[in-house]
């Protein structure tokens, strides 16, 4: 991770929100269906994770209280736009459709996507050696890159779930062959639930940065 510089450019970023009065208190967005390592939601309250101890760390820096503002990911965008928002982390300018309403932080950290397979599938160190045909957990609404000419082909079939979790357990339960999640997440999911049901090896997919952008 890079937070240490990279809070340190974000208080700079944010301070003249503060100063011009914009705002009593950081409204952060966050996503019912983020998951830990990265968010503990509860009830429809950030509680824990990552993104929580971020803009908790943001709020101490600059004095002012924070509060979160938890909706389904595809409402996210449209209360940014409706000045609902003041800052989104846990985002990257290639995932709104209008990046130049934002301002965008240094990148703070970076994950991979990584494809994983229930277990006793064997070793896959590319994707030309996944079997035509099988089937990738996914998640809702997500982008995969490296694997959209294949899905849109039909040489692999997407089975779309709600957040990574319920991808990993479908997983777990053999419900797909295969899945792609972010690298942080299936180490978590590992930790907390045994790793057993999942393959003990990974093939990275592609890396993302993640920031934080403010309206």
């Amino acid at each position: 991770m890079r937070l240490g510089s990279g809070l340190m450019a974000l208080t700079m970023l944010l301070a003249p929100v503060i100063a011009w009065g914009k705002t009593e208190a950081l409204r952060f967005s966050a996503s019912s269906s983020w998951g830990m390592p990265y968010a503990d939601v509860r009830d429809d309250r950030l509680v824990g994770g990552i993104v929580f101890d971020l803009t908790q760390a943001i709020g101490a820096a600059l004095n002012v209280p924070v509060q979160y503002v938890v909706l389904p990911r595809k409402r996210l965008e449209a209360a940014a736009q409706a000045g609902e928002i003041d800052v989104r982390c846990y985002f990257n300018p290639a995932w709104t459709q209008t990046p130049e309403h934002y301002l965008f932080s240094n990148p703070l950290f970076d994950a991979s996507d990584v494809l994983v397979g229930s277990a006793g599938q064997s070793a896959i160190t590319e994707l030309d050696q996944l079997p035509p045909g099988a089937t990738v957990g996914t998640v809702l609404g997500f982008m995969y890159p490296a694997l959209n000419t294949r899905f849109e082909n039909r040489s692999l079939q997407r089975e779309d779930a709600v957040d990574q979790e319920k991808v990993l357990r479908k997983l777990g339960r053999a419900r797909n062959q295969y899945s792609v999640v972010n690298s942080r997440v299936l180490a978590w999911f590992k930790r907390q639930s045994g790793s057993d049901a999942l393959s003990d090896w990974d093939l990275q997919l592609e890396r993302t940065d993640f920031y934080c952008g403010v309206m």
